[in-house]
């Protein structure tokens, strides 16, 4: 992992889920309150309808496929036989309401120190996501000045597709030797790094707490500023 040259970085741009909290724990705690869920209405509707939509995410994700909210609603109500408002209701319910109660105790050690930092250097944050970033964003208590979705009308497609990137750089007035791009998955945040010609930091979620929490420390140290880890 190469350390960028601080001195030229204006704008650091931060993937969301497995980022700026660990995946881990908030996975277990959900998988916990669903099968609680399921086993209390009898009911695995909801369960398949999660595991098809996530999965068909994936897919178009990888196909890199524009407009992908209507095809994919439309695949996963016909692999399950749900109507298309239960289905928006239970995306609303499980990925987007659900979670965001136990966010903050998954938030990654560090990163609301790193995000001050950044502000304190006069340099510019921005959040890239897959999901939807406001909501998730106030429950971590983090601030970002920019922050985009791929289900963002303006942006319409998935990571690895730049687009999103290459939005907020627009709207941050930074060139990509300007920007810092930091995430989970080089598949995803890393190749959009290198559409976009962008520096990046990859958290290998493979390593251990301490290399992970040593990295975010690492990024206060170069900043050249005091931020305690916590």
């Amino acid at each position: 992992m190469t350390v960028p040259d601080w001195r030229h970085v204006e704008l650091v741009v931060f993937d969301v889920d497995g980022t700026l909290y660990h995946q881990k724990p908030l996975r277990t705690r959900m998988a916990f309150e669903l099968c609680k869920y399921s086993l209390r209405t009898r009911d695995l509707r909801t369960l398949r309808a999660l595991r098809a939509y996530r999965q068909k995410r994936e897919d178009l994700a990888e196909a890199e496929t524009a407009a992908f909210e209507e095809l994919l609603q439309a695949d996963v109500c016909m692999r399950t036989g749900i109507g298309k408002e239960q289905l928006a209701s239970i995306v609303e319910e499980w990925i987007e309401r659900r979670p965001l109660p136990f966010l903050l105790q998954a938030r990654r050690s560090g990163i609301a120190d790193v995000f001050a930092a950044l502000r304190q250097s006069g340099r510019k944050v921005a959040v890239l996501s897959d999901y939807p970033t406001e909501r998730k964003l106030a429950a971590l208590g983090l601030e970002a000045d920019f922050h985009l979705a791929a289900s963002d009308p303006e942006v319409d497609i998935m990571k690895p597709n730049s687009k999103g990137l290459r939005l907020l750089m627009e709207r941050a007035g930074c060139s990509p030797g300007e920007t810092l791009m930091i995430g989970d998955r080089d598949e995803r945040d890393g190749e959009i790094a290198r559409r976009e010609g962008v520096a990046a930091m990859i958290l290998d979620r493979t390593s251990d707490a301490e290399r992970l929490e040593g990295t975010l420390s690492n990024l206060c140290q170069a900043l050249g500023l005091e931020a305690r880890m916590r």
